[in-house]
């Protein structure tokens, strides 16, 4: 059998450091997770469900053992396996009181990197060799079950708890793109197999539920006894299987078309179809098969079997390459024919609950996700002039509006990328003069502050628009000291604080404390306050109490094409 890598978070606040080690972890074979402090880290450990976390002790924003606790506490939602320090400061003592406080292990901060890789892979095999046995253990036991009871009826536990839930499909993606390398590198051989269920969805929509339960069920039970450590559930009726040896496609498509007839389905228009892809990478580079087996899991996972046609990575990756070079085109057509369209979303004032001023949220033509759009535009260097469009498009908002009896304010988002390029700058400030007064009536939300490398230009750069009208924002405002120095460097009108700490305010006292601190130092200095994710009347209400200055979020609307909807 073939180990399948595992994904690693490594938090570090040092970049430097970071970059290095996510390069050698990728060159290791690791699927990788970085986050430049411990607030993004418990965010990317909820996301990316790491099999373990790798963490410095030198973080200031937050504790490395604070961050650890917050992993234990949401453990079901993380999913974090292990936790291992990298103590700055490390004798025995040090790391006997590190273990004693939780951590699964300290190693030193300066530990050689060949070295640290066989002790994470030492660890990690002991955790999967447990991992499957509990697994076995449990599908043995819901077999039994099965058998006994009638796929278990009249057991009081449903069927799906009688047995770990399948990885979905990012999740099975990503292990298969981990097996297939392995295997690659091991010289050994790893197939995979689609499989698609057509009615069962029709089933529930008919408000047949258990018989479609039912039936998912002995599907999910049969493609673990094939490969219990393989599988995936792509859709509600779709699954994956990677496996070394190839499957019985025949045989498979029997044993199901056999447990569809013994639940009285197949006139009901259920039935099966297997998809083989063939994984011989055939002078494909390691990152050119992952990517093509990816492609090939999602294009069956969103098309089905019966539109589904691709049985080799070589044809993967051409359609991969064709749908990359239609979106392109397509972006670029939206963007060179003025079909983004800016919706607007109101952030009110907490005292009184009248707008204060719009966001501009993109939106794409044929419904396409937003924040898919702009990592794409980045991804494929047309970020700037998606960029421009939006400009664009606020500035013909702001001189319509400028003639309403009532003009709003509105705030677009900038990119700390942006803001470091002095061309871009420049371009968008020579766009904007054309507004004269009115560039006050606009906001700009700086995201993405992390990325931050020479805060001097971007200071510089925050100056010359706040002469030129502009009011500036901080976005993703958090309680770290990286916040508080942004702060101090920027001067600034607004700060956006982190929807992180708004959205467990009525819960959580750490986050009611951190959003007063955060309140009551802007108050001081001069800078008004706002809170995203505001969905509840109690929440705007203890977020107003704790100083909180303005609200954004559904409960006082959503964003429409046009303010004041």
């Amino acid at each position: 059998m073939f180990t399948s890598m595992a994904k690693i978070l490594y938090i570090d606040e040092r970049p430097e450091r970071r970059a290095a080690m996510q390069a050698r972890f990728l060159g290791a074979g690791y699927e990788v997770l970085v986050a430049e402090n411990g607030p993004s880290g418990l965010t990317a450990a909820r996301r990316g469900k790491p099999n373990l976390v790798l963490c410095q002790s030198d973080l200031t924003e937050m504790p490395a053992l604070e961050v650890m606790q917050s992993l234990r506490d949401a453990s079901r939602e993380c999913e974090a396996t292990l936790f291992i320090l990298l103590a700055q400061k490390q004798d025995q003592d040090r790391r006997q009181q590190y273990l004693d406080q939780g951590v699964d292990d300290s190693l030193p901060g300066d530990v050689d990197f060949e070295l640290l890789n066989r002790e994470l892979a030492a660890r990690l095999g002991i955790v999967e060799r447990q991992t499957r046995r509990r697994e076995h253990e449990l599908i043995k036991l819901y077999s039994a079950l099965s058998r006994q009871t009638g796929a278990g009826e009249n057991t009081g536990i449903s069927a799906a708890g009688q047995k770990p839930a399948l990885p979905d499909r990012e999740s099975f993606a990503s292990l298969a793109s981990q097996r297939l390398k392995a295997a690659q590198e091991a010289g050994a051989e790893a197939h995979l197999t689609l499989i698609e269920v057509p009615g069962l969805d029709a089933l529930s929509s008919a408000g047949d539920d258990a018989t479609a339960s039912k039936l998912r069920a002995e599907i999910e039970s049969l493609l673990l006894s094939q490969a219990s450590d393989g599988v995936g559930q792509l859709d509600t009726d779709r699954f994956g299987l990677i496996q070394e040896e190839a499957a019985d496609n025949q045989a498979l498509q029997n044993s199901i078309n056999q447990l569809i007839n013994e639940n009285g389905l197949e006139e009901k228009g259920v039935g099966a179809i297997i998809a083989p892809v063939a994984l011989s990478s055939n002078g494909l580079s390691p990152e050119e098969s992952a990517r093509a087996l990816v492609y090939a899991v999602n294009r069956f996972a969103d098309r089905g079997g019966v539109n589904f046609n691709i049985t080799s990575l070589q044809e993967s990756l051409s359609a991969c390459i064709e749908d990359t070079v239609a979106r392109i085109t397509n972006l670029r057509g939206d963007i060179n024919g003025r079909r983004v369209e800016l919706n607007y979303q109101p952030i009110v004032d907490l005292q009184t609950r009248a707008p204060h001023h719009y966001e501009a949220l993109a939106r794409f033509a044929d419904g396409a996700s937003p924040y898919e759009m702009i990592v794409f535009a980045e991804q494929i260097g047309l970020a700037h002039e998606l960029d421009f469009a939006i400009c664009q498009k606020i500035i013909e908002f702001v001189n319509l509006n400028s003639l309403e009896p009532m003009p709003v304010d509105v705030a677009m988002n900038l990119s700390a990328g942006s803001l470091e390029s002095s061309i871009f700058i420049s371009v968008m400030r020579q766009m904007f003069a054309k507004l004269g007064e009115n560039r006050k009536r606009v906001l700009l939300e700086i995201t993405e502050s992390a990325r931050i490398k020479d805060y001097a230009v971007v200071a510089r750069t925050i100056q010359r628009l706040r002469k030129d009208g502009f009011r500036i924002c901080l976005d993703d405002f958090g309680a770290g000291e990286s916040n508080f120095n942004y702060l101090r460097m920027f001067e600034v009108e607004y700060v956006k604080i982190d929807g992180i700490y708004v959205r467990d305010v009525l819960r959580s006292q750490r986050d009611q404390a951190f959003i007063r601190a955060i309140a009551s130092l802007c108050k001081e200095i001069g800078v008004r306050t706002v809170a995203e994710f505001v969905e509840e009347e109690k929440q705007a209400k203890s977020l107003k109490n704790l100083g909180v200055d303005l609200g954004q979020g559904y409960l006082f609307g959503k964003p429409a094409p046009s303010p004041r909807q």
